[in-house]
């Protein structure tokens, strides 16, 4: 799939966040819901900076303990940060552990749910060894993990544009085929919002992009053109004014 050269019309989207409804052990008709949302970054140098907001709600006001789990093949860099509704009590805990190529991040937050108001938890870290590029210099993003929510995520993969106007973008295959495409000012963004893989009461999400930057003829081709007939148009007024316009100049200078 290549990516259109003429520049797309930026649209706003609305996300609705996938939910895993389940009834507490206590047997009084609470109802808590909870759902995922990742935005991460390609980044040039190799690493994936990643946005993930945890969302929670319930069908009352609730006081609740939250303990969500996420594994995932790749390896932190540095701590995992985050960002915190009023409604989410501190401390937050947040242990996180990598080996073998498979990190995990653990949190645990007590929060007062409210009725149709979305509770947000939102985690901010990097990781390296899922985006790779190749001798031929295609970038390879590989995302495997498992969500403690029942329902896989919402997820944007955003990829970095070329650095100027003469390269371009070229997508290679997903896996699997986005549900929505969008064009920022510096980013591409490809858009999962439907399930992908779902086993048991957990879910477990494989997507496999590839792309890469490669020379854009028509932008160096259009370039060249403006480049000749800018030569033309210089000579052609200095060929003017050294005919006509400086002698008549001079002429009336005379006078």
């Amino acid at each position: 799939m290549k990516v259109p050269s003429m520049v797309l019309m930026s649209v706003i989207l609305i996300f609705t966040t996938s939910l895993f409804v389940f009834k507490t052990s206590a047997d009084d008709g609470i109802l808590i819901a909870h759902g995922d949302h990742f935005e991460m970054t390609c980044k040039n140098d190799g690493f994936v900076d990643v946005s993930h907001t945890i969302v929670v709600t319930a069908n009352k006001t609730w006081n609740v303990t939250i303990n969500p789990n996420y594994s995932f093949e790749g390896i932190l860099v540095g701590n995992v940060t985050y960002e915190a509704d009023p409604e989410i009590y501190e401390p937050i805990e947040i242990q996180t552990s990598s080996k073998e190529g498979v990190s995990t991040i653990n949190v645990s937050f007590k929060a007062t749910l409210k009725p149709l108001k979305f509770t947000k938890l939102k985690l901010k870290y990097t990781v390296g060894d899922l985006l790779r590029q190749d001798e031929n210099g295609t970038w390879h993003f590989s995302h495997i993990f498992n969500s403690f929510s029942g329902n896989p995520p919402e997820i944007l993969l955003k990829i970095p544009k070329p650095p100027t106007q003469f390269h371009r973008l070229v997508i290679g295959d997903t896996l699997p085929a986005p549900d929505v495409f969008i064009e920022e000012s510096h980013f591409y963004v490809l858009v999962w919002k439907s399930s992908l893989f779902t086993f048991g009461n957990v879910s477990t999400t494989l997507i496999n992009v590839s792309y890469r930057t490669e020379l854009n003829t028509e932008s160096v081709g259009l370039w060249l053109v403006l480049i000749l007939i800018g030569g033309v148009v210089t000579e052609l007024s200095r060929r003017i004014w050294k005919k006509w316009l400086a002698p008549k100049l001079q002429d009336k200078s005379s006078e």
